[in-house]
């Protein structure tokens, strides 16, 4: 699952890059997963934050979740 939430992060980060720095609003098929039954939720908040998250967690832990602001920080 580690592996699946980093290629969906460098995926949104190089369309992010190539949009100027904007988080995509929608990316399609990005909610797929290898893991039966799961899915992943992708969204852009009003302050230009994005989250991407799993929805379940596996061995008592929380789902991943992954959020960035829209350009990266220095």
């Amino acid at each position: 699952m580690e592996t699946e939430l980093a290629r969906k992060v460098l995926d949104l980060k190089a369309r992010r890059d190539a949009a100027g720095g904007t988080w995509p609003a929608a990316v399609p098929g990005i909610e797929s997963s290898v893991c039966k039954g799961a899915r992943w939720t992708y969204s852009v908040a009003p302050d230009g934050r994005m989250t991407l998250a799993f929805s379940r967690g596996f061995g008592g832990q929380p789902p991943p979740t992954f959020t960035a602001a829209s350009r990266p920080l220095h």
